[in-house]
């Protein structure tokens, strides 16, 4: 581990597995899964 640049990111803004990580990054994931889009209804459908 000597001369290695080694940093470990936990819980925060730069740790890519959590979901303020991946707001910060701009990321989707498990923790932070993209929102569904609704499908809109034709009205010709309920006729």
């Amino acid at each position: 581990m000597h001369g290695k640049n080694l940093t470990i990111k936990t819980m925060g803004k730069g740790d890519r597995r959590t979901r303020r990580g991946k707001i910060f990054k701009g990321s989707y994931g498990k923790y932070r899964p993209r929102k569904k889009k609704n499908k809109k209804k034709s009205t010709a459908a309920k006729q």
